[in-house]
């Protein structure tokens, strides 16, 4: 944390999340043993994601100004 409040949280390219590994273990498995459940987004949900988010620029690599809770 800066001077400023400003926390910047940044993830080693080699750390490995257990929880996040556990996830997608269990969603590769679900996957493999039950592909029929694979399907595309509705169009009508794409379309409302769309105008939701329509206008929002979003730059993965900026920092997060404020209070992070996690």
């Amino acid at each position: 944390m800066d001077e400023g409040d400003t926390m910047s949280l940044r993830r080693a390219e080699n750390d490995t999340d257990p929880v996040v590994d556990a996830l997608l273990t269990f969603l590769a498995r679900d996957m493999a043993d039950n592909p029929l459940h694979i399907t595309v987004i509705p169009a009508g949900l794409a379309a409302r994601m769309a105008a939701f988010t329509a206008g929002i620029a979003v730059d993965l690599d900026d920092d997060i100004d404020g209070t992070v809770i996690l």
